[in-house]
């Protein structure tokens, strides 16, 4: 069973290669970890939305499957031949410290996936979606969208995560819960991938790359629980993808021509269809980009994204499924009222060493050698997209805000630490600048 869900993973991580390099730009070297963890970030997304067509259009999955599979090899065979003739340098290899740490916190999140369960949102949100969709043959029936008895699991969210699970469960004889765990295991990895890609294109060191990611895979909260990277629900590839596309976009704010656009606007889709917090923040960034840049041209590529997603919150409203936001105006003064908890609840989870470990002292570490080549760009959009995240709460409706402060915050601090790790290290400045 096992095995041929690690076999559909690896397909996916193969689309996902693919895709990268299709996108990534002729004229700049693509560094393998890079290519990896990218590619570990868009690849489920991307077979998922291929099985979705498929399923649409009717073909059956005993048929969509294989050939997606076959497509998905043919095409990573042709885009590696292409790069591979381009007359570019190969570059620094990678530390051999780099591979092993990031191979042992591969290891680590792993074992740790294998013995936890996929949480409240990853078992009655994401995989009964999944369960829908492998269902019929990668359809979503719009029947189920607008079943009242159904309403409780979030209907209009995202598709990233379901479409992922469905195209994993779909490579399954039998239908197993605990294999869908792999899953979240490759998301978790392709997240170290990404921190040391990142942080190792920046500052070119191994010691720096190193402490980067033990700082994050050393982190309880993100490992285990509600929202952890391990779990089923949407924050780690969230974290994974949110983190990758500041990385890129401020890797390319150099970029006249737009050769950067295709990659962006695909890290931009998958953000955008991953939840609801990163449609918010592929409009944070498309703005900051263009107002730095001084045209709109340079953050266009948050265009298609939000179309996408707005474009399926529309579709499910228009099949009857009941919108899932838990939030209403309490008035002003029950707004000032809630800025006081609000506010104490972020700095209770700063304060939390048992929780987050070393993260938030190394964290400060980190911006602190690094001061002089933080980015600013990637910092306002991480900034302001957190601002928004935490202003939700003052429409919250839960009957205790309390509560769904203490539910929800720690997952919102979760989705951006990798963010932050590669701010923190100038990985978000262009190495053109520096």
């Amino acid at each position: 069973m096992s095995g041929s869900v690690l076999l559909g993973i690896g397909v996916a991580w193969t689309a996902g290669i693919a895709v990268v390099g299709l996108c990534w730009p002729r004229t700049e070297r693509l560094p393998l970890i890079a290519s990896l963890a990218l590619g570990g970030a868009i690849g489920p997304f991307a077979v998922g939305v291929a099985f979705l067509a498929g399923g649409t259009a009717g073909v059956p999955a005993a048929r969509s499957v294989p050939v997606i599979g076959a497509l998905t090899m043919m095409a990573a065979a042709w885009v590696a031949w292409r790069r591979w003739r381009l007359p570019l340098s190969r570059g620094p290899r990678t530390p051999l410290v780099v591979l092993l740490v990031v191979a042992s916190a591969i290891v680590w999140s792993t074992w740790v996936a294998g013995r936890t369960h996929l949480g409240w949102d990853g078992t009655v949100v994401w995989y009964h979606k999944a369960r829908m969709l492998a269902a019929s043959d990668g359809a979503m029936p719009s029947t189920a969208l607008a079943d009242p008895t159904r309403s409780w699991t979030a209907p209009d969210y995202p598709l990233h995560v379901p479409l992922a699970m469905a195209w994993v469960r779909a490579w399954q004889p039998d239908e197993d819960e605990r294999a869908i765990k792999w899953l979240p295991a490759a998301w978790c990895a392709a997240v170290w991938l990404l921190v040391a890609a990142a942080v190792l294109e920046r500052t070119r060191s191994a010691a720096w790359t190193t402490a980067a990611v033990l700082l994050l895979v050393t982190a309880p909260r993100l490992l285990v629980g509600e929202g952890s990277y391990t779990s089923g629900y949407a924050d780690g590839p969230l974290a994974g993808g949110l983190a990758a596309l500041l990385w890129i976009v401020w890797r390319s704010d150099d970029d006249e021509t737009g050769i950067w656009q295709p990659l962006l606007v695909t890290l931009a889709v998958v953000v955008a269809c991953t939840k609801q917090e990163g449609l918010v923040a592929v409009a944070v960034a498309g703005v900051v980009s263009a107002w730095r840049a001084g045209r709109w041209s340079r953050g266009a590529f948050a265009v298609p994204a939000i179309a996408v997603a707005l474009g399926w919150q529309t579709w499910v409203v228009w099949q009857g499924a009941p919108t899932g936001m838990a939030y209403e105006w309490p008035g002003l003064s029950g707004a000032v009222e809630r800025v006081g908890p609000i506010a104490a609840a972020y700095v209770g989870e700063w304060l939390d060493v048992g929780v987050w470990g070393g993260l938030w002292p190394g964290l400060a570490i980190l911006l602190w050698v690094h001061r002089k080549s933080v980015a600013m760009g990637p910092l306002a959009i991480l900034a302001t997209t957190s601002f928004f995240g935490a202003l939700a709460f003052v429409w919250s409706d839960w009957p205790s805000v309390s509560l769904h402060l203490n539910v929800t915050v720690p997952r919102l601090i979760a989705a951006i630490a990798p963010s932050m790790i590669v701010i923190a290290c100038g990985a978000g400045s262009s190495p053109k600048r520096t």
